[in-house]
């Protein structure tokens, strides 16, 4: 579980993957003078954790970048209800990130309805833009996904409720 105070548990999709397929820790670009003590690059440039990449946040984008639909469907099928601070990891509003990536985190969150959804950006000029035009893609995510898991179908509710 999580040791930070207003969650539950953290999950972090989107990640590096190493040439063996392994997870490879986290990447994020440096946007402000917020960023400059970032917890998350601290993480991911130590030797502690396994996952680190001891990537610097800052340069062009890795090439690496993937989304985990493991990790999401973990979140599915756990039965307790939990405070997830989703992305802790990186900005999921960051340009780097692609709207399919968006729309397919989104689907699952919907799909997870039993937890709460935090998520932190500084990026608030995106975040408003991609939700203008996600309801569509993101219903159409959810019952695509409903299929290929084998879930039942459910009202789908716009704004998520869980996010």
């Amino acid at each position: 579980m999580s040791n930070i105070q207003w969650t539950d548990i953290t999950a972090n999709p989107i990640h590096l993957v190493k040439a063996d397929g392994k997870h490879g820790g986290h990447w994020c670009k440096k946007i402000s003078p917020g960023c400059a003590n970032c917890y998350s690059e601290a993480m991911n440039l130590s030797n502690y954790f396994k996952f680190a990449s001891k990537r610097p946040y800052v340069g062009e984008v890795p090439e690496n970048l993937i989304f985990s639909s493991v990790i999401m469907q973990k979140l599915v099928k756990l039965k307790k209800g939990e405070r997830v601070f989703i992305f802790s990891m990186t900005d999921c509003f960051g340009g780097w990130i692609s709207v399919e990536m968006l729309d397919l985190a989104f689907a699952y969150m919907v799909i997870a309805s039993q937890h709460t959804f935090q998520i932190l950006t500084k990026r608030l000029e995106r975040m408003p833009e991609y939700f203008r035009s996600a309801k569509e893609p993101i219903r159409k995510t959810v019952e695509d996904l409903r299929h290929q898991l084998n879930l039942p179908q459910s009202e789908f509710i716009w704004p998520i409720p869980n996010v």
